[in-house]
């Protein structure tokens, strides 16, 4: 049960980068978070969150990176959710919709399964890549003064701080934001050229194909990086926190000496 006077919220997938910054940022917002990983349960078991459900009061679903059980996970996800009458906020991804991506176009299937649930109270976020994901390019550039990339580095890229997508959860769900889907995005495009330049570093295109031990989807990933870059909006971001998001020059003042 929920702790005197603080509402609960069960996290899944709480063990990842995504899942911790979401229920850190949970915690500090005043929710007793309740951190579902591995170790608890197997999200494709549809025990798993209806058990975790019992006694809260919200759910934040995150998937496994790249799962191929994505559907079924957010089929039970919903099966919680109108069980326990649960907030649910569905962690979607920029551009679900792009079918040439398969683990985007496996959460455009959850979100059309929430969309046809008009009973649940869900909401939609959908981040940019996370402007994390830079950290290794930065070592990479530190260690050899160039870092590798698996896509056209002149390609535009959207892109979010993962600290304010953990804000946007705490944000949507203090607000309700009912039925609504949020792009998540600090930054509209930037390109990896531009990365280079602000860190005094070179960068080497690699072709997707040839990216060591890439799984098939990341390939097909980088493939439509290379081809089309991926854009987004940062006005959705702004309106739920409140502010301006953060931007790639405030990452690289944190992660820059």
């Amino acid at each position: 049960m929920s702790s005197p006077g603080r509402p609960s919220v069960v996290v899944s997938g709480a063990s990842g980068k995504t899942g911790r910054a979401v229920a850190d940022a949970l915690d500090a917002a005043g929710w007793d978070t309740r951190r579902l990983s591995r170790a608890d349960g197997d999200l494709s078991d549809p025990t798993t969150l209806l058990d975790a459900g019992d006694g809260a009061d919200a759910l934040y679903h995150l998937a496994p990176n790249l799962s191929p059980d994505e559907e079924l996970m957010g089929a039970h996800a919903l099966a919680a959710a109108r069980r326990h009458g649960l907030r649910l906020v569905f962690h979607s991804v920029l551009a679900p919709s792009i079918e040439a991506m398969p683990h985007h176009w496996r959460k455009a299937r959850v979100e059309a399964m929430l969309r046809a649930a008009p009973d649940v109270a869900w909401t939609i976020l959908q981040p940019a890549p996370y402007l994390q994901n830079l950290l290794p390019f930065l070592a990479e550039a530190d260690e050899h003064g160039r870092f590798r990339l698996p896509y056209d580095p002149a390609q535009p890229l959207a892109m979010v701080d993962l600290g304010d997508v953990g804000a946007a959860a705490a944000a949507v769900l203090a607000d309700r934001h009912v039925h609504a889907t949020w792009e998540l995005c600090g930054e509209a495009g930037v390109t990896h050229l531009e990365v280079a330049e602000r860190i005094g570093a070179s960068v080497e295109r690699v072709a997707p194909d040839d990216w060591p031990d890439a799984p098939d989807d990341l390939v097909r990933m980088f493939r439509f990086y290379d081809e089309s870059g991926l854009v987004g909006s940062t006005a959705a971001l702004t309106g739920v926190l409140g502010r301006r998001p953060r931007s790639l020059v405030d990452f690289l003042a944190d992660h820059r000496p």
